[in-house]
């Protein structure tokens, strides 16, 4: 063997044999990070939003950058901050724990294990593990709405109501779903009167939340549990995949329900991992208002979008009437007899209560009007939207 030849073959070995330590010596390291010991006092050290860890069944999850996500107000899971949390977790909306996908959730945030808990490697390996797709939307560095659920559904909108409990509140919910998948959600619990005009909404009723929050332990109003179970719904794709809300377990009960009557009606089609497109970014940050001109009955579309850290961060968009004062008389967000009107005349069934929250969510998630695919039933409202939402944008370029 020459020398050129001899030194090439040494060269080779010892490379081999370097990457085979690398390996092994980040196995160890992997390996040894996911056993990490934390003591219940280093534990108890990060008990705030700045730096919550908690303690669930002998496993450590350091969740600070999940809080801002969490589909309730703060406090809700920050009080468990430096804490041993496995009963919380266990026991929500009347002892259903947590479904499987938060489950899955929670793993990519485990940074240890509780010291003397006993736990090996082989435990971990049996925990769930996140989807692809649900780590990727866990990991999106923008501050924007996500889905992590597969794609299963018709495309439509669906609506359901419930029967009046003994107090006369309808629980009702409208979806809106697109490519597949569910973009758009209006839940409310309403009274009628004899003619069936709706009489009175809970998200309307600031006195009703205010009473809720005064006479019960739990300060969770409808005005967040809607909202945060209708998240959850988005987030998951299925309400399989919602998890109560502590203090909102009757409310649970008839979103799900709900829920799953407005999609007995959507036809189940071949599952798909969800086609989330990447946000337009590069805006400057700031509050953005636009509104149109009226059309010839006296109603305008307005839109004020928020951008944070050059994303689209929230959007809030209507479509009005005023008086001749500039005052402002009607608002389709809130007129749930036109909602029920527009579902009655169009075969679509789609009204304003789900059609609004569907634009806005795509808008959020594609960052960019001309993106904002058309939703079946609510064309006059999709070329309002783009119109007025990218006229909006002009000053954030």
């Amino acid at each position: 063997m020459n020398k050129i030849a001899y030194t090439l073959f040494i060269a080779f070995v010892a490379s081999v044999l370097t990457l085979a330590a690398v390996n092994a010596l980040t196995s160890d390291t992997d390996s040894d990070e996911d056993l990490r010991e934390i003591s219940l006092d280093e534990l108890a050290e990060h008990d705030s939003e700045d730096s919550c860890w908690k303690a669930i069944n002998d496993r450590v999850y350091d969740i600070t950058d999940y809080i801002p996500n969490h589909p309730t107000p703060e406090h809700v899971i920050t009080e468990w901050c430096g804490k041993e949390s496995t009963e919380a977790w266990e026991d929500i909306a009347g002892g259903r724990g947590h479904s499987s996908s938060a489950a899955a959730m929670l793993e990519r945030y485990r940074i240890g294990v509780v010291a003397g808990s006993g736990l090996t490697e082989a435990d971990l390996e049996e925990d769930t593990s996140p989807s692809e797709t649900e780590r990727t939307n866990g990991s999106q560095e923008r501050p924007a709405a996500s889905v992590s659920g597969d794609a299963k559904w018709a495309d439509g909108s669906y609506y359901a109501e419930l029967e009046p409990d003994d107090r006369g509140w309808t629980p009702f919910v409208e979806l809106t779903i697109k490519d597949g998948r569910i973009v758009g959600v209006h839940y409310d619990e309403i009274q009628r009167d004899e003619d069936g005009d709706v009489t009175d909404s809970k998200l309307q009723n600031y006195g009703y939340a205010a009473n809720w929050r005064n006479n019960r332990d739990s300060d969770v109003s409808q005005l967040s549990a809607f909202p945060g179970y209708v998240e959850q719904l988005l987030r998951a794709g299925d309400p399989q995949g919602v998890d109560g809300i502590s203090g909102a377990t009757s409310t649970f009960d008839s979103f799900t329900a709900a829920v799953e009557a407005a999609l007995a009606d959507a036809e189940t089609v071949e599952a798909s991992a969800a086609d989330i497109p990447d946000a337009k970014g590069g805006y400057e940050d700031g509050t953005y208002y636009a509104e149109t001109e009226p059309n010839e009955r006296g109603q305008l579309a307005m839109i004020e979008i928020t951008v944070r850290d050059g994303y689209i961060y929230s959007v809030h968009y209507d479509e009005i009437g005023r008086d001749e004062d500039g005052s402002v008389t009607m608002s389709k967000r809130t007129d749930y007899g036109y909602a029920e009107r527009w579902r009655n005349a169009v075969d679509s069934g789609v009204s304003q209560l789900s059609a609004f929250p569907a634009y806005v969510r795509q808008l959020i998630e594609t960052g960019d009007p001309d993106a904002v695919d058309g939703i079946s039933g609510a064309t006059s409202t999709y070329d309002w939207f783009r119109e007025v939402s990218a006229s909006a944008l002009e000053g954030a370029q």
